[in-house]
């Protein structure tokens, strides 16, 4: 799976916007440590839930 750089921001934008939504009151640090890989000895992300919203979002933008 590829996406060129125009989906490849529109894919964050979607993620972000999720995050917002579920999380209204999330400062860009909450975001960062969710996103941290440094946790885990296997690098996922610190808050595994992530990693599942983040394929969503490149999902929808390549099934757009």
């Amino acid at each position: 799976m590829n996406l060129d750089e125009h989906q490849a921001y529109e894919a964050m934008r979607q993620f972000l916007q999720q995050y917002w939504e579920e999380f209204n009151q999330a400062t860009l640090a909450d975001v960062l440590g969710d996103l941290s890989t440094e946790l885990w000895a296997d690098r996922t992300p610190a808050d595994p839930a992530m990693w599942t919203d983040w394929l969503k979002a490149i999902s929808a933008v390549l099934d757009l």
